[in-house]
C-alpha cells in the first residue's frame, strides 16, 4: 500500500488570511514560499507540504509522505501556529484526511470493491446491460473522533483508493476534546488508517486466493 497524502484540517470563523505571516510557519525548519496571497485566501507550499487559509478554513498537508512520524509532527507544528493568531474558541472542528492507494490492484481493483457488496443481488434490482461498477462509503466511531469515514473508489489507473477523513466536531455536546487534543491526534489517526488499509487488504487478498 502507499500513502498518497495527508492533510490536517482546522474549521472555523474569522481566520486573519490577510494578516497572517508566513514566518510564524515552518515545515521541518524549512520556510514556506508563499504561491497565492488575496483577501480570502493565501497558499504556500514547501517541496513536500502545502499550507493553504481561508476565512473559515485553515489545512496543512503532506503531499509527498516519506518519514510519516515526523512529517506528522510537522504538520501538528504548523497547525498549532494558527493559535497565534485565534482562540481555542474560535475552531469548531478538526479533520485528520489521508488517502492510500492498493499498489499492483489495477487489474482486479473493481472485483474487489464488488466483493464487499451483495454485487450478485445488485444486477438483478439493476438488470444493467453492461458490468455494473461500485464505490463504497464507511463511517466508523475507532479512536476520539466524533465520526470517522472511508470512501473506498478506483484511481485513473484503475487501482483501489481509500480516503479517510476523521472529524472531530468540538462542538458536539458529547466532545471532551480540546483542538490543541484534537491537532496532536493526527499520528493516531493515521496508524488507525494503515491499520484499516492493512485489514481491507487481506480482505481483498482472500478474495483472489
Amino acid at each position: 500500500m502507499s500513502l498518497v497524502s495527508f492533510a490536517l484540517v482546522i474549521l472555523g470563523e474569522n481566520f486573519p488570511v490577510t494578516s497572517l505571516d508566513l514566518g510564524d510557519f515552518e515545515f521541518r525548519h524549512r520556510a514556506l514560499r508563499e504561491t497565492l496571497r488575496l483577501p480570502m485566501i493565501l497558499q504556500a507550499e514547501t517541496e513536500t507540504a502545502r499550507l493553504q487559509v481561508l476565512p473559515e478554513r485553515f489545512e496543512v498537508s503532506v503531499t509527498r509522505p516519506d518519514r510519516v512520524d515526523i512529517q506528522s509532527e510537522g504538520l501538528i507544528v504548523m497547525a498549532h501556529g494558527l493559535f497565534q493568531y485565534v482562540g481555542p474558541k474560535a475552531v469548531a472542528a478538526i479533520g485528520h484526511n489521508a488517502i492510500y492507494r492498493l499498489d499492483g490492484s489495477a487489474e482486479y481493483g473493481q472485483s474487489q470493491l464488488n466483493s464487499l457488496v451483495a454485487i450478485d443481488s445488485v444486477e438483478r434490482v439493476l438488470e444493467s446491460r453492461t458490468p455494473i461498477s461500485s464505490q463504497q462509503q464507511y463511517f466508523f466511531r475507532r479512536g476520539q473522533e466524533t465520526q470517522g469515514r472511508v470512501n473506498l473508489g478506483l484511481t485513473e489507473s484503475g487501482e483501489v483508493a481509500l480516503d479517510f477523513n476523521f472529524h472531530y466536531d468540538l462542538k458536539a455536546e458529547d466532545s471532551s476534546v480540546t483542538a490543541r487534543a484534537a491537532i496532536s491526534g493526527l499520528a493516531e489517526s493515521l496508524a488507525m488508517a494503515d491499520s484499516m488499509v492493512a485489514g481491507f487488504r487481506e480482505l481483498f487478498e482472500a478474495v483472489r486466493a
